[in-house]
C-alpha cells in the first residue's frame, strides 16, 4: 500500500465514524445529541483537512 492509499483509507475510515456520530446525534437531538453532532462534524472536517495536508506535503523544502 502506498502512502497516498494509506492516507486516503484512514481519512475515509474517520469520515465514516464522523458520519455515524452525526446520524446518532440527529436521531436523539436532545442534550447529548447536539454534542454528537458537533463531535462528528469536527471529526469529519478535521480528518478531511488532515488528509489534504498530508497529501499535499511533498517533503521538499519551501
Amino acid at each position: 500500500m502506498t502512502a497516498i492509499q494509506a492516507v486516503f483509507t484512514a481519512t475515509v475510515a474517520v469520515v465514516v465514524v464522523a458520519m455515524g456520530l452525526i446520524v446518532a446525534g440527529v436521531e436523539i437531538l436532545a442534550g447529548v445529541g447536539w454534542a454528537l453532532v458537533v463531535a462528528g462534524t469536527l471529526l469529519g472536517v478535521g480528518a478531511v483537512a488532515l488528509g489534504v495536508v498530508l497529501l499535499r506535503d511533498t517533503g521538499r523544502g519551501p
